[in-house]
């Protein structure tokens, strides 16, 4: 599968493959981000496989977030299962998945 396609497909049936583009992306940069504009599906295995990406990196010292506009039904499927987009401070164009009501 494409790089492309991975991070335009992000559910179960992409489990595996997504989960190796995150953790190559964790090793590669000290900051990292995911652009997550070009989603076109996405379940809850997704968005756990986001939120794991994003503890995975605080835990190692990394700053890593999300960037780009997600697209109506996309950001519904976040919401819906009980998650909220959150800016990161300082950086409009940056924000990462918590749970809602998360606080830190």
């Amino acid at each position: 599968m494409k790089k492309g396609k991975i991070l335009r497909d992000l559910t179960v049936a992409n489990t595996a493959e997504v989960l190796d583009v995150l953790k190559e992306g964790l090793k590669k940069a000290k900051e990292g981000s995911i652009n997550l504009s070009e989603v076109e599906k996405i379940d809850l295995s997704g968005i756990q496989l986001l939120i794991s990406a994003q503890k995975s990196a605080e835990k190692g010292g990394s700053a890593y977030c999300f960037t780009g506009e997600l697209n109506e039904d996309i950001y519904q499927k976040v919401v819906a299962n009980g998650f909220c987009l959150c800016s990161k401070s300082g950086q409009d164009d940056c924000y990462n998945i918590r749970r809602t009501g998360y606080e830190r």
